[in-house]
Order: C-alpha cells, then sequence, then structure tokens
C-alpha cells in the first residue's frame, strides 16, 4: 500500500512539473531522427514495418543502432504521424515509470545489510523525497520533453530496472525466482544496451552496489573477489560493445576531424563540463540549463585557468567518494555512481562536448544522501521537540516546489523552436548555433534581411569554429540564391568550402550554382571533390550523373543513376533523374517504370508528377497525361501547383525536366477546373 502511494505521489508531481510539455515543438536532432526519418513512418505493424523500423537510424540504415528507441519512434508515429501529444505521453510515462523503480531500488538499498541498522525506520521517507527531487529536478527537462531524447530515458529504464531485479535477486528466498530475476537482468541489459550505447556499464554499477551494500569491506577476501568480479565485469562490457556494435577503435581518433577540439582538448575540458553539470544538479536554476553553452575549450592545464583546479576537483570527490565506502555508503554510491556513468558521455568519445541529458542516467542516486541528511536532521531536532525540525520541513517543502517550478518553467523554453533557441541566445551568447537556428526560422518567415545579420553575427562571435564559420557561409549563400544572386551566392559558397573543406552541403551548393550559371566543367570539378570525400552519398552520385544529364550524356549519367539507387532505391531525386535519362534516350517504358515507383514511395511529391508528365509527352502518350493530371489535380489544389511549377521554373538548371512543358501541357486542363469550380 504504501508503494502503490508512493507512485501516485510521483505521478501527481511529475505530471503537474511537465503538464505544460505536451504541446512542446519538435527540435534540432527531432527532425533527422523523426520527423524526416522515413524508416520509422510506418503505415501497418507487420512485420516488413518493423524490421523498416529497426534499422531506421538515419545515420546508416544497415546496421542495427538503437534500434529499440527508433521502434517506439515507430509505433508513435504509426498512431499520431507528426504531431507531439503522443510522444510527450510516451516520453513523460517513461520518467514516471523511471522515478518509481529508482524508488524501490533505494527502498531495498536502505534495506541492505551494510546501511539497515542507520537507517531503520527511515527508508520509505528518504526512498520517496531522493526519487521526487530526482523525477522534478529541471535539468531531466532535457531527456522527456526534448523528444528524441526518449533514447536517454528508455535506455535508463532498463539500466534501473536491472539494478532493481539485482536487487531483488539478492534478497530472492528461492533459487528458481534467483535465477528468473538473473534472467531479467540479462534481458534488462541487453534492451538498455541497443537503447543507448552509454548503459554498457551497468555490470560494474551492480559490482559497485555489491561491494557497498552488501559485502564487508574489511575482509581480504572480499577484497580480491570484488576485483576479480570488476575486472571481470568491464571486460565483458568492452567486449559486448565491440561485438554488438562492431566498434571501430580507429574511428575514436578520426572523429575528432569533425570536431572543433582535439582529444587532449576534449579530456582537459571535460571535467569542467561535469562540474558544472554538478553545479546545475545542487543549484536548481533556469539561468544554468540551456540546450547549448558557451564551453572555452582547454587548451592546456592552464588555459582556461579552471581547467587544472577542476582537473583536481574531480581526483578529488573521486578520493571523497572511495574515502567514505565504509562509513557513508550512500555518500560513496552517489559519487561514484555518477562519475562511473559519466564515462561514456564524458571522457574520450569524439562528441559534442556539453549535454544536459547526459546527466539523466548519472544523478540517479544523487539526492539519496542529501535525503538521508535532510531526514536525519529533521529526527534529530524533532526528538528535541525543536522549532527546528519543524523549519526544516516547511524549507523541504518549500525547495521541493521551487525545483518543480523551475522544471515548469524550463518546460516553457521548450515549447517551441524560436523559444527555445532565443533562450539559449541569451544564456549562451557567444555559441554560434542559436543565432544560426534562429537565423533559419527568420529565413523561413521571409525575413531574409533579420536570418543574413544573425548568421553574419555568428561568424563574428569570438572563439567561433571554423566549422560553424562554413555553415553560416553557407546559408548566406542560399539567402543569396533565393534572390537569383547567383555571383553573392557562389561567392560565399566558395568561402564556405574555402574555410572547411568537409562541408559537403556547401560544396553540392556550389555545384548546383555552377550548373545553373552553365558552367558544368568547374560543377564536375566539385563533383569530383565530393566523390573523393565519399563515394557511397548518394548526393555525390546524383550530382555526378545530373552534369552528365546536362551534358547530354545520357547513358553515363543512367549508369551513375543505378549506382546510387543500389544504395537508396526510394530515392525520389535519383528516381527522376534516371527515368528523365532514359526518356531521352527513347526508353519511355524504363523512364515510366522509375516513375511509377517514385509516384509509389513518395504519392505527395508534385516534382515527380512534373517529371512524369514530361516523360510522357516525349512519348507522345496523351492518354497516360490524362491520367497523370488527374492524379495531380486530385492530389494538389490549382494553386499549389501553380507555385510549384513558378518555383520549379527558378529551378530549371537544377532539375532534369522542362516546367515550361508542363504548364503548357496543363493550361487547357487549369481552365477546365476552374470552370468546374
Amino acid at each position: 500500500m504504501r508503494n502503490r502511494n508512493a507512485f501516485f505521489l510521483i505521478l501527481i508531481f511529475t505530471t503537474i512539473v511537465y503538464s505544460n510539455s505536451f504541446s512542446a515543438s519538435w527540435h534540432f536532432d527531432d527532425f533527422p531522427n523523426i520527423v524526416s526519418n522515413k524508416g520509422i513512418h510506418i503505415s501497418d505493424i507487420g512485420m516488413d514495418s518493423i524490421t523498416k523500423a529497426l534499422y531506421a537510424n538515419p545515420i546508416n540504415n544497415n546496421k542495427l543502432i538503437r534500434p529499440v528507441a527508433y521502434l517506439s519512434f515507430a509505433i508513435n508515429w504509426y498512431f499520431g504521424k507528426h504531431h507531439v501529444f503522443g510522444y510527450h505521453l510516451i516520453n513523460l510515462a517513461i520518467h514516471i515509470i523511471v522515478a518509481f523503480v529508482l524508488f524501490l531500488s533505494i527502498l531495498i538499498l536502505l534495506r541492505s545489510p551494510n546501511v539497515s541498522v542507520a537507517y531503520k525506520g527511515d527508508e520509505y521517507c528518504i526512498a520517496l523525497l531522493a526519487s521526487v527531487m530526482w523525477s522534478i529536478h529541471p535539468i531531466q527537462v532535457q531527456a522527456v520533453t526534448y523528444i528524441v531524447q526518449r533514447m536517454a530515458s528508455m535506455a535508463s529504464l532498463f539500466y534501473i530496472l536491472g539494478i532493481f531485479l539485482y536487487l531483488k535477486a539478492r534478497i530472492a528466498t528461492s533459487k528458481r525466482k534467483a535465477c528468473l530475476l538473473v534472467f531479467g537482468i540479462v534481458i534488462s541489459y541487453f534492451l538498455a544496451m541497443v537503447t543507448k550505447e552509454n548503459t554498457v556499464t551497468l555490470p560494474i554499477s551492480i559490482l559497485l552496489l555489491e561491494f557497498l551494500f552488501y559485502q564487508d569491506i574489511d575482509k581480504l577476501k572480499t577484497l580480491k573477489r570484488i576485483r576479480g568480479i570488476g575486472i571481470f565485469s568491464v571486460f565483458i562490457a568492452i567486449l559486448l560493445v565491440a561485438i554488438f556494435y562492431k566498434v571501430e577503435w580507429s574511428s575514436l581518433i578520426s572523429g575528432y576531424e569533425n570536431r572543433p577540439f582535439t582529444f587532449t582538448q576534449r579530456i582537459l575540458t571535460e571535467p569542467r563540463i561535469v562540474l558544472f553539470y554538478l553545479k546545475q544538479l545542487l543549484i536548481p536554476i533556469n539561468s544554468h540549463l540551456s540546450i547549448v553553452h558557451d564551453v572555452k575549450i582547454s587548451t592546456s592545464l592552464f588555459h582556461p585557468i579552471m581547467t587544472l583546479p577542476s582537473i583536481l576537483c574531480v581526483f578529488g570527490l573521486l578520493g571523497i567518494g572511495i574515502s567514505q565506502i565504509k562509513s557513508r555508503p550512500l555518500v560513496a554510491l552517489a559519487i561514484l555512481f555518477y562519475f562511473l556513468n559519466q564515462i561514456i558521455e564524458s571522457t574520450i568519445i569524439p562528441l559534442e562536448l556539453i549535454f544536459e541529458h547526459r546527466n539523466y542516467l548519472p544523478s540517479m542516486f544523487l539526492f539519496v544522501p542529501i535525503a538521508a541528511g535532510i531526514k536525519a536532521l529533521i529526527n534529530f531536532y524533532y526528538k528535541r521537540q525543536s522549532i527546528v525540525a519543524f523549519v526544516v520541513v516547511i524549507s523541504t517543502t518549500l525547495a521541493i516546489c521551487g525545483i518543480g517550478l523551475a522544471a515548469y518553467i524550463r518546460n516553457q523554453a521548450w515549447s517551441t523552436e524560436e523559444s527555445l533557441w532565443m533562450d539559449a541566445m541569451y544564456k549562451a551568447p557567444d555559441n554560434p548555433r542559436p543565432y544560426q537556428n534562429i537565423a533559419g526560422i527568420y529565413k523561413d518567415r521571409g525575413n531574409y534581411e533579420k536570418s543574413m545579420a544573425l548568421y553574419q553575427k555568428s561568424i563574428g562571435l569570438p572563439n567561433v569554429s571554423n566549422t560553424s564559420i562554413s555553415k553560416s557561409k553557407n546559408n548566406i549563400g542560399n539567402i543569396y540564391w533565393l534572390f537569383n544572386d547567383s555571383q553573392n551566392a557562389m561567392r560565399f559558397y566558395r568561402e564556405a568550402v574555402a574555410i572547411d573543406e568537409g562541408n559537403r552541403l556547401a560544396r553540392i551548393n556550389l555545384a548546383s550554382e555552377l550548373i545553373r550559371v552553365g558552367n558544368y566543367a568547374l560543377a564536375m570539378q566539385e563533383a569530383d571533390k565530393l566523390l573523393a570525400i565519399d563515394q557511397s552519398d548518394v548526393r555525390h552520385i546524383n550530382l555526378k550523373g545530373f552534369i552528365l544529364y546536362k551534358h547530354n550524356c545520357f547513358n553515363d549519367a543512367i549508369r551513375w543513376y543505378k549506382k546510387g539507387l543500389s544504395i537508396d532505391p526510394s530515392n525520389w531525386n535519383l528516381l527522376i533523374n534516371i527515368s528523365m535519362a532514359l526518356s531521352r534516350t527513347g526508353a519511355y517504358r524504363n523512364a515510366n517504370f522509375f516513375l511509377s515507383k517514385a509516384l509509389l514511395n513518395h504519392p505527395k511529391n508534385i516534382y515527380i508528377y512534373f517529371a512524369y508528365i514530361d516523360s510522357l509527352y516525349n512519348e507522345s502518350n496523351k492518354l497516360k497525361i490524362e491520367n497523370i493530371l488527374d492524379k495531380l489535380f486530385t492530389m494538389f489544389s490549382i494553386d499549389i501547383i501553380l507555385d510549384q511549377l513558378s518555383n520549379a521554373k527558378r529551378m530549371e538548371n537544377s532539375i532534369p525536366f522542362s516546367p515550361d512543358i508542363t504548364a503548357k501541357i496543363m493550361i487547357d486542363k487549369i481552365k477546365r477546373y476552374r470552370n468546374e469550380e
């Protein structure tokens, strides 16, 4: 009954805190992973759709990467498509379950042999207070309201479930029950690993709990046994990662090529970031929280000045954690569990330097000694019938309300793309990403002057990386392209690739603009440079084929398009291009096959209809033209058709079909439809 009450309290507190998050918009990595990820856009729950969803990661759809998370997104998509409510509902449900399982795990730990005497009678209060403080803390908003970070919360669910099952197995009254619980641990570990890789540390965490709460550390045999199991656990964890994810260890170094920091600089910088995380956790105010942060990279032990002190502080905290193993296991657990679970994302792997959702799992036991301290303080003064006990209770209640209010306010920042990035620009004024994202919002609204000003401002920020400058220059080039200013567009595209030769998008844009002005030779040089970077990128292959197409080398173009389709069979751009190339050679039947396939896979892509009409015009197939026109006018309004025809006219040198031919064929049809209306 008490556990049920605890669940409802966690449910009520957490739901109130997140009650304003259900309409929060898509953000940042939500777009490639969910909104634009065709792999999760399933229309049924059949095996083919499930398989498609499991392989839906946008990085490499031939490899299983976080399949459980992508499957959950696919199920959300099946029921609600792009509407965010269902995603937020599931994210919140996961978070509440995690908090409750955390409560149950803390409860069992407080009844373990090494601490049961010290906390007898206070277990329930400490466990509930610690789990509530964790669940309503504003730093968790990024892992809950940021939809794609279900990867972090769901992985943590399986992780804490594994810990809970271990604790239950530890006190199981029969071998059969213990074996079933151990099997559950294995399943939980597997599900955690295939949801997010940072959960590889679970065996070591279980070992830590065993050592702190169930072993007599004064015995030499215990120390030897723990050491042996520890080495074995680390070995198994590394082996599982290597086997399951087929880790290319060289990528740990090569991954730094696309980062504005080196391996050494990351190692020097991360201690400062981890201490900043702890500051966010211990002082939960909104001014410390943002989607991005200004982080000055440590280039040596003395620059910035806090680099060496931060490193020493981290080792000092670890020393405190180790020193408290026997006398204060809860303090040791909070410190050692936190740093253990920061190892994957906050050390050598070339990830971005800082993200708040990385604290979701590490912070789980951080509030246990705080809750225990509060309860001890209340007990101490309550026995003396002092008013101080009442003050502590009121202060704790107000603190919890304050933490919850901070999370509620933090959720408001996530309500829209603009509110999130405006918040970030205010809190991280030297970080270029907020300026770039707000500039993109203004660009989409047609406010090109403000957009360009923000891109220019991002370029002039202190310590901005070449990668970021290149990105902004490419986007400025895109604005000039919208104004048909080829000279300035190409100038900024060239500057973008000169600053960052690895900026593929800028090079593709430069090549496309060279095609637009008829300079096919230089465009081909850019295409060849792109292929030298990556021969398997279908964008590079398609570009090469299109330049050959514009050179009237249709058969050569077809060969390149076929190569691209062997990598991405449903790519609408390749399907249009190969069909038009085949049409130009007179292979109309084959052209129509690829266009039919394109329409089947992308029924709402209006450019496929335009290309189909062009191809059928070359074939002089009037009957089929009428069929395609009927489908086109059924699918789209006349205003949309005319608007997209006008847009196609502007892109005439970057598309394979003729907008003039398409418009000419449609004139009578449009007149007839308007008369019918």
